[in-house]
């Protein structure tokens, strides 16, 4: 990978499990560290994480139980809650899924009966460098509401901005919590 990258190439690295991949990406990227390709400095970012949850799954309290849930509406429902609106996701006394806006709030509900409306996340932390290459897992929208982001765009981070937003080769500017990364 490394040899192929000198050379102006591009390649791919492979691995059969999400575990042996994270451990092949971070000593890759300390090699690249180290030769000086990517930034010392590391910046760290949210990573939303899909779960890939059934409609049925998520009708279902059970699903609701690991720690750091974030849920992310796709479309509109009753109730006030809106497309592309994040909250994180309580227990109540009783073990009933309860969601915050991340903004903070009162308390509301799961909408449980409008499973197929949004997608539930667990949050995770990753570490950004410049020159650091990043693939987006979720179209979006930069921070400009202009220029679009699609699912599986892969940049290259130019710098960090004074709001650590992503500054992209491309010129694009991407929210520090963009999170779908």
């Amino acid at each position: 990978y490394l040899k192929a990258i000198k050379r102006k190439r591009s390649t791919h690295v492979i691995a059969p499990t999400h575990a042996e991949g994270r451990a092949v990406t971070g000593e890759i990227r300390e090699r690249l560290r180290a030769a000086g390709a990517i930034g010392k400095e590391g910046f760290e970012y949210s990573r939303l994480q899909a779960l890939n949850l059934s409609d049925a799954e998520k009708s279902h309290g059970l699903s609701y139980a690991g720690p750091d849930l974030v849920i992310q509406f796709h479309q509109n429902v009753t109730g006030g809650f809106k497309r592309g609106q994040r909250y994180r996701v309580s227990l109540d006394d009783g073990n009933k899924p309860m969601l915050q806006a991340i903004e903070g709030g009162p308390l509301k509900p799961l909408p449980k009966q409008h499973a197929d409306r949004f997608e539930v996340y667990r949050v995770e932390t990753l570490q950004f460098s410049k020159g650091d290459k990043i693939r987006f897992s979720l179209g979006g929208t930069a921070v400009d509401g202009k220029r679009k982001l699609s699912n599986g765009r892969i940049d290259e981070i130019k710098d960090v901005d004074e709001r650590g937003n992503l500054v992209l080769n491309s010129g694009m500017v991407v929210s520090k919590d963009y999170g779908h990364f």
